[in-house]
């Protein structure tokens, strides 16, 4: 998370890192909105460590010193003037929370995120009541399998029906997702993420970015490429001197077999 650092800054791109703060200008509006109720730019200090957590923000970029326990001094940047703090705290890609609360509307959804009890690990804030009975479930396990731009593979243990939170945008034109083949709802959570509802026991979870539109450019433009190359080839045959050498290239190879 690149404290009080524009957003949009693409240096940590350079290292494959991801960042908080995105590679591009054009954000979701879902997501400028979170930036702007929970205070993270411009800063507003304290600063919101629950949604920093959710988040996952493994390191906090500071241009100077921040008071919380929780954060650790990895490195100091005196060129630049800043230091990297190792968050303990940060949750990780996926999670099991142990109950859920329904915020109907925008304003009481951000009441609760930025309430110091808010605790992302345990409670996850849904705009509705999913279509089935939750539970805590006491003993969990996650293992994310693949982590791509157009899919998520998870294996999931829980003892009983659980929410499992993916700290990942809500994006619903396009997204689906599926427990062990069979399409699943995706709960719009925290206000920016998503979860779902996953069965007691082993599950494989699948989120995948599909939409017919997309299916439809990526055909068209394969076929482009394949007509534009089909006309350059007609082009370059069209050229006598071209014809010539390749005419010479084959007589060499046919030489050269005999």
């Amino acid at each position: 998370f690149p404290v009080a650092q524009p957003y949009g800054n693409n240096t940590f791109a350079y290292h494959g890192i991801q960042s908080m703060g995105g590679y591009s200008a054009a954000k979701l509006k879902i997501y400028q909105e979170m930036v702007d109720s929970a205070g993270l730019y411009p800063p507003r200090f304290p600063l919101n460590m629950n949604i920093i957590n959710m988040l996952n923000a493994k390191y906090l970029v500071v241009p100077g010193r921040l008071p919380d326990e929780n954060l650790e001094i990895v490195h100091v940047d005196e060129s630049k003037g800043l230091v990297t703090y190792l968050n303990h705290n940060h949750l990780p890609r996926a999670w099991f929370v142990d109950e859920i609360a329904v915020a109907e509307t925008r304003q009481a959804t951000f009441r609760i995120l930025k309430s110091p009890t808010f605790d992302p690990k345990h409670l996850a804030v849904l705009d509705h009541e999913p279509a089935t009975q939750l539970t805590r479930s006491d003993s969990t396990s996650i293992d994310t399998v693949k982590h791509g731009a157009h899919e998520i593979r998870i294996k999931t243990f829980s003892s009983s029906q659980s929410l499992l939170v993916l700290s990942e945008i809500y994006y619903p034109a396009g997204w689906k997702a599926y427990v062990d083949g069979d399409e699943t709802e995706i709960l719009r959570t925290n206000s920016i993420l998503r979860s779902v509802v996953v069965p007691a026991g082993n599950h494989d979870v699948v989120f995948k970015f599909d939409p017919p539109l997309y299916r439809i450019g990526w055909v068209l433009s394969n076929a482009a490429w394949g007509a534009a190359a089909i006309c350059i080839l007609v082009g370059l045959w069209q050229i006598p001197s071209v014809r010539r050498r390749l005419h010479m290239k084959y007589r060499e190879h046919e030489v050269t077999r005999s």
